[in-house]
């Protein structure tokens, strides 16, 4: 650069009119052309005089820039002053002053973005998002960390807007890139509570209506992968007590949704309290009342099949009894009883009646497995088979499903496969087949690993015999 000339220096915008006085050709993004004088552009950046000293270029490559930046720029050069700055080319502008080099260029900038940044009270995300955006821009890609510092500052003076404004900005943490991740994390610092927010605002708002399809599919996995283990997503919780037990009180209540709309529920509270008020253990918090819940269904279940049970010693009674008497041979006491009898005959007919009937195997997928076990009758046995193609029993057993769907029509036969399971490679070695049998939205019984007991290749008898004696099928 010339020793005897100091910039900035006033070398008159006019000039650029004159096309013999501007002897280099600017291109420009989109195939624009702009022009300008070799010299002045020289004097002000070391990086365009060697480009023009050494290699005697007459036109300079500027595609990286929109053209009305790049004449922004130029008039800048022209008069020594930072000419039309504003936030649609500030990018530009102090892109280029580092790209060539213009050191005072980059100090004007700096003072521009200063001012912005002083002007920043936080109520307004706009004008936050320009600056953030900015200065993390200026960091990742020219490695200048002035700018970040600036924003930094000023929102730790701000108080609670950093958390605002990352919580806005980052309120969909799918659609926001990487880079705009690491802006966060970087705006942040080392307030870990901020991250936590950003992180426990994005989880609300999934909870509450706009969970994507991507992690929709792996709650809904998590939740199969905790039923095969015999629990519900819903029920899990730490060995600790008392820690975070405002939000696991408030899964409690999603979990006993189904106890507390029964009207059979509601009527034998009386009856609840007594059968869980004896001695026990007593855990607090999510886990006792977990196992509350559990003891509970126990108890409901219980209660059912003791009704069950009364009702089938009355009617087969009634099929054993002798060729009804004639009317002259009842008496009062033997016209109740027949009553009796014949009211659980026709009782026991209806129940029959009323609980579906399948007869048709059916394959899940991961998207409606537990849809599937909840949505199922109170009284229906969903028997689900879980095999892989590759293993010769897997194969040989699932050739039996629809005999079984046939003949226990009221029990729901489905079948998936362990890897759309997502299982475990060790439960595929080790686990498969196996039958899982769910009743009311809980795991009933698991038959796992069935070639233990009946091998590789038994007799369709001799699986029928075996998942009734392991309680997955019901004796016809």
């Amino acid at each position: 650069m010339a020793s005897n000339v100091v910039v900035p220096a006033n070398f008159g915008k006019h000039h650029l009119k004159s096309r013999t006085h501007n002897n280099l050709e600017l291109l420009c993004a989109e195939g624009e052309v702009q022009r300008a004088n070799s010299l002045i552009l020289s004097l002000n950046s070391s990086v365009i005089e060697d480009l023009i000293a050494r290699l005697e270029i007459t036109s300079l490559d500027m595609q990286d820039f929109a053209a009305p930046a790049v004449n922004c720029f130029v008039e800048s050069m022209y008069s020594g002053e930072l000419e039309n700055c504003d936030r649609t080319n500030f990018r530009d502008l102090n892109k280029m002053g580092h790209v060539f080099d213009v050191t005072w260029f980059v100090e004007r900038c700096l003072g521009y973005f200063t001012e912005l940044v002083d002007k920043v009270t936080g109520r307004c995300y706009e004008d936050v998002l320009f600056v953030a955006e900015e200065a993390w821009f200026v960091e990742e890609n020219l490695k200048k960390c002035e700018l970040m510092d600036l924003i930094i500052g000023k929102l730790s003076k701000l108080g609670n807007k950093k958390s605002i404004f990352l919580k806005q900005y980052a309120a969909d943490l799918e659609k926001i890139s990487i880079n705009q991740l690491k802006m966060v994390v970087k705006i942040a610092e080392q307030d870990v509570g901020i991250l936590a927010s950003v992180l426990a605002n994005h989880l609300e708002k999934c909870g509450a209506s706009t969970m994507s399809d991507t992690t929709r599919k792996h709650s809904t996995m998590a939740t199969m992968e905790d039923r095969l283990m015999g629990e519900k997503l819903h029920y899990y919780c730490s060995s600790s007590e008392g820690e975070d037990e405002e939000d696991e009180e408030g899964r409690v209540d999603d979990d006993n949704f189904d106890v507390e709309k029964s009207k059979q529920a509601q009527a034998d509270k009386i009856a609840e309290k007594a059968y869980m008020g004896g001695p026990r253990a007593h855990n607090t918090g999510i886990k006792g009342v977990k196992e509350d819940a559990r003891a509970y269904r126990r108890y409901i279940l219980e209660k059912e099949q003791e009704k069950l049970d009364d009702l089938a010693k009355a009617a087969a009674r009634f099929a054993l009894n002798e060729v009804p008497k004639t009317d002259d041979e009842f008496d009062l006491d033997e016209d109740e009883e027949f009553m009796a009898t014949y009211r659980a005959k026709r009782m026991l007919e209806m129940k029959d009646k009323a609980s579906p009937t399948f007869g048709r195997i059916r394959e899940l997928t991961d998207k409606d497995y537990c849809d599937t076990i909840d949505n199922a009758h109170s009284a229906t046995d969903v028997v689900v088979y879980i095999y892989e193609d590759h293993l010769v029993a897997c194969r040989r057993y699932k050739e039996y499903l629809p005999r079984l769907a046939t003949e226990f029509p009221k029990c729901m036969i489905c079948y998936i496969r362990a890897s759309k399971a997502r299982m475990s490679s060790n439960f595929i070695q080790r686990g498969l087949p196996c039958f899982i049998a769910y009743r009311g939205g809980d795991v009933k019984k698991a038959w796992v690993n069935i070639r233990d007991s009946i091998g590789d290749d038994a007799e369709y008898d001799v699986l029928v015999e075996g998942m009734q004696d392991n309680s997955v099928l019901p004796y016809n």
